[in-house]
């Protein structure tokens, strides 16, 4: 059985809020859920291989989905010894009844995100902190210091958006490693194991829009899948920059990531 730091898990693709050059291409409008079924089927394909210490449940939005509290609980059981995360903007925590109980069972931390410092986004945001403020028996982490860290570091991930979407092509994939704010965000997704969010998730904006010829390469990786060898899955695990990162910048390009709330997709 291999041991894991972390991984990452799409509860949601489908994102209430806009943020220009998101590394999920959640503002793509690309949409969709993961089932519960696929959600439990990719544990089975994988649990009996790898315990991550952390898997961090996110989106996209995950409170999106409407049966979040079984989705915590389908991953629960299928790594009960892991530490779940689940990453939000908060927006909809109010939906789920259950969500309080289930993540105190679970022993889920909640990384409430906050995405920007502007005054309307904020507003929104100390209300959230009020329906949570009596959450004692839940792990919080209250992340990016009221939007103001978030809009200091956010970054380019490509040129364009929608059909006119570039990725950067500096062919210098061990910089673009050395500089990657997802290189250790193991991902799983459509029952593979991928090496990061933007190469997993690339493969969901073709269903929206069509991506030029320069993304091609990149859509011709597919991870690895559940039935490789121990040696495989043990190279795919310690491989570090490889030609697929040569998608995204070698140098940071600090980027206005806009006002969340400008397009938000109607949910």
């Amino acid at each position: 059985m291999r041991r894991l730091d972390y991984l990452e898990i799409h509860v949601a693709h489908t994102c209430n809020l806009f943020c220009s050059s998101c590394s999920h291409y959640s503002q793509h409008h690309v949409g969709g859920l993961v089932s519960l079924e696929q959600a439990q089927n990719w544990g089975e394909l994988w649990n009996q291989r790898l315990i991550p210490h952390e898997i961090a449940l996110l989106g996209g939005e995950p409170t999106l989905h409407p049966q979040l509290p079984e989705f915590i609980e389908t991953i629960h059981r299928a790594w009960p010894e892991s530490k779940i995360i689940l990453k939000t903007n908060g927006f909809f925590l109010r939906r789920h009844k259950r969500l309080r109980e289930v993540l105190n069972e679970t022993n889920t931390t909640v990384e409430l995100n906050c995405h920007s410092d502007l005054p309307d986004y904020l507003s929104k945001y100390r209300d959230i902190l009020v329906h949570v403020q009596d959450w004692i028996e839940i792990p919080l982490i209250l992340k990016n210091s009221f939007g103001g860290k978030v809009h200091k570091s956010w970054t380019q991930r490509y040129f364009g958006m929608g059909e006119n979407m570039l990725p950067f092509n500096d062919q210098a994939p061990q910089k673009s490693w050395e500089l990657c704010t997802a290189r250790d965000c193991l991902t799983l997704f459509e029952g593979r194991l991928w090496k990061c969010p933007p190469i997993a998730y690339l493969r969901l904006l073709p269903k929206t829009f069509n991506l030029q010829s320069d993304w091609d390469p990149y859509l011709a990786y597919q991870g690895l899948g559940p039935d490789c060898s121990d040696k495989e899955l043990e190279e795919f695990l310690n491989r570090k920059a490889e030609a697929i990162c040569g998608m995204c910048p070698s140098k940071a390009i600090l980027y206005d990531k806009g006002n969340p709330l400008q397009n938000p997709r109607s949910v």
